[in-house]
């Protein structure tokens, strides 16, 4: 007859396992495929406590309970997971007067955070070029800080369309690989923009043939697609 826990009666006791090393995604998938279509006896208390720490990001440095502690019922295991390494600052690279094409090749290379606004232009102002940023390039700034880049919206031209695509998202502990990227109604998907990103808000300019759908992914994972 298995033993018995004064507070679950009649329940098995088992062990938690040990979790430090491995990834807090790896250790959710597992406990997934543990339980199965039971009831998930351990789960994981979120958020977790999230440290800066030489270890690559989601790293799990320690749990609460222990390894290997006999365990009788439902149970919350609270992990310390790593951010990783706390970063430098990233300088400001200069964009104003870029094409939105190649301020994103600059701001992938950088690794800005950035939040995009569009306006018609003014005076001396390219249309379909970057005409103003916060702060000024040279500023050093926390790659999870967005500078302020305002894009002027191009000249209409037929069959395209331009806009500005705006997603919510989690705050993330950590910046994450997003993909934004367009289908057109014909041809082959059109990287737009791949960076790591802090979460809050995504914004991207994008001037595309009409029917195009504009698809963000952050880890690989589609969270938001729009027809533009």
């Amino acid at each position: 007859r298995p033993p018995k826990s004064t507070l679950f009666p009649y329940t098995t006791l088992f062990r938690s396992g040990d979790y430090i090393g491995q990834t807090l995604d790896q250790v959710k998938i597992h406990l997934q495929t543990v339980f199965g279509s039971t009831r998930q006896l351990i789960t994981v208390k979120e958020p977790p406590v999230y440290v800066y720490d030489k270890s690559p990001a989601g790293t799990i440095l320690e749990q609460s309970p222990a390894a290997n502690m006999e365990l009788s019922g439902p149970t919350q295991l609270t992990f310390v997971v790593s951010r990783g390494p706390e970063r430098a600052k990233v300088k400001v690279p200069d964009l104003v007067g870029l094409p939105l094409q190649e301020a994103a090749l600059l701001i992938e290379k950088s690794g800005i955070a950035f939040q995009f606004t569009m306006r018609p232009v003014e005076g001396r102002e390219r249309p379909g070029t970057i005409v103003a940023q916060l702060p000024a390039p040279g500023t050093l700034e926390d790659q999870t800080a967005p500078v302020s880049i305002v894009f002027g919206a191009p000249e209409r031209t037929a069959g395209m369309v331009t806009g500005l695509f705006s997603q919510p998202l989690p705050e993330y502990p950590y910046p994450l690989r997003a993909v934004l990227y367009a289908e057109p109604p014909s041809g082959a998907r059109v990287p737009i923009i791949s960076v790591d990103h802090p979460g809050r808000s995504f914004t991207m300019p994008y001037s595309l043939p009409e029917g195009s759908v504009l698809v963000l992914q952050v880890l690989n994972k589609v969270v938001a697609r729009v027809e533009a």
